[in-house]
């Protein structure tokens, strides 16, 4: 079991080394839920779930198996996404690449997961791709769609 918020200053070997400790397959990986309805904002949750999407669809990229469970807005716990592959390396570049969306920002890196992360959300709302969780995209337009519609505050 892997926890992208627990990869801090890691890197790839360290990754290919957390991957190869688990033994056996399907690889457990947990994404952060951070938000929770009631008690974060519409843009947070609308964030949280494009970033969940996100990290889905690139986990999937590797994956031979691959499969997640649903999360609602009104619980506030990780995403498990269970990814069957041969292709270590590939996957634990992945997870280096996704951690970095969360704190494994080394000195003098910048980081691109935000600027891809639109990217692939536009490329989805131009229909240009399906996304594979479907569900953290639809929950991301429905609150996206929710602060459209909500009163704006002055």
């Amino acid at each position: 079991m892997i926890e992208i918020q627990d990869i801090e200053n890691k890197s790839l070997q360290d990754i290919i080394d957390l991957l190869l400790d688990q033994k056996r397959q399907p690889f457990i990986i947990y994404v952060p839920k951070n938000t929770q309805q009631g008690f974060n904002n519409l843009q947070d949750i609308t964030d949280d779930y494009a970033t969940i999407a996100y990290c889905g669809e690139l986990m999937n990229k590797v994956a031979d198996k691959f499969s997640f469970t649903k999360i609602s807005p009104q619980e506030h716990k990780s995403v498990k996404f269970l990814i069957e592959t041969n292709k270590i390396e590939e996957l634990a570049q992945t997870l280096l690449n996704i951690s970095k969306g969360f704190n494994n920002i080394q000195d003098g890196e910048e980081g691109l997961f935000d600027e891809d992360m639109r990217q692939f959300l536009q490329d989805i709302e131009k229909k240009k791709t399906t996304p594979v969780c479907n569900y953290y995209f639809l929950t991301f337009l429905e609150y996206k769609e929710l602060i459209k519609n909500s009163p704006k505050e002055d």
